[in-house]
C-alpha cells in the first residue's frame, strides 16, 4: 500500500476518500495503471469511485477481486452494483413545491425536466456516467432538486442540481462541467434566467463570452 501514498498527496486539498483510494490499490496493484487513472480521470470521478468502493458490500468486493473490470470502467461497474442493492424505485413529487413546477420547461428544442421516479435518476446516472442517481432520496425529501437536460434529439446531455434558488452544479457526461460545451452552457444560462434562479456562483458555468468552445 505504501506506494499509493505519493499519489494521495496530490489530492490533499480536496475531499477525496482516502480509504477508498487505499482500497483501490488492493485490487489494482499496477502502480502505473493506478497513476494513469488518478491523472486522467476527473476529480469527481475519482471521488465517486473511491466512495462507492468504500461503501461496497462483501459480495461486491469478492466479485471485484475475482473478476475486476478495467480500472477505467470501475466507476460504472460499482455504480451498477450499488444501484441493484441500495436503490429501489420510488415516486418523486415534482408538483407540490412551486420551484419544482417552475424548473421544468421546454426552451426552443431543448427540454429541462425533473424526474418523477427514482429510476429516471438512476438511468440518468448510467447514461452520464456519474452518481446523480444517489440524489434520489434527497430529492424525494425536498432537500435538493435535480433537473435533467435533453437536446433536440431527446438525448440526455446534462444534469443540474438546484438548491436554495441557485444552481449548485451542472455536469456533462463523466462529471465534466457544462462550461466545456459552449452551446449547452449558454442554454443553461438562458434557462436559469427564464426560471429566475441564480447561476453565477456555480463554478461549472461560465458566462458565454468566456467559454472556450470544445468539440465533442
Amino acid at each position: 500500500r505504501s506506494t499509493l501514498f505519493p499519489y494521495t498527496t496530490l489530492f490533499r486539498s480536496t475531499n477525496f476518500c482516502r480509504l477508498g483510494l487505499l482500497m483501490l490499490h488492493d485490487y489494482y496493484v499496477d502502480d502505473n495503471a493506478l497513476f494513469r487513472f488518478l491523472m486522467h480521470k476527473s476529480a469527481w470521478q475519482i471521488n465517486d469511485t473511491a466512495h462507492l468502493l468504500e461503501a461496497s458490500d462483501d459480495a461486491t468486493r469478492q466479485e471485484l477481486n475475482a473478476h475486476p473490470p478495467r480500472i477505467q470502467d470501475l466507476h460504472d461497474w460499482l455504480t451498477q452494483r450499488f444501484r441493484r442493492k441500495y436503490q429501489p424505485d420510488f415516486a418523486i413529487d415534482i408538483e407540490t413545491e412551486p420551484i419544482r413546477r417552475r424548473l421544468g420547461m421546454q426552451l426552443d428544442q431543448v427540454r429541462f425536466f425533473l424526474p418523477d421516479q427514482a429510476k429516471t435518476l438512476y438511468d440518468a446516472g448510467d447514461l452520464l456516467h456519474n452518481c446523480v442517481g444517489s440524489y434520489a432520496e434527497r430529492m424525494k425529501c425536498g432537500e435538493t432538486h435535480i433537473v435533467l437536460m435533453a437536446n433536440d434529439r431527446g438525448r440526455l446531455v446534462a444534469c443540474i442540481e438546484v438548491s436554495k434558488g441557485a444552481i449548485r452544479q451542472a455536469k456533462l457526461d463523466h462529471n465534466d462541467p457544462v462550461s466545456k460545451k459552449s452551446e449547452i452552457n449558454a442554454k443553461i444560462i438562458e434557462w436559469a434566467k427564464a426560471v429566475r434562479i441564480e447561476y453565477k456562483d456555480c463554478s461549472d458555468i461560465q458566462e458565454s463570452d468566456t467559454v472556450l468552445e470544445q468539440t465533442a
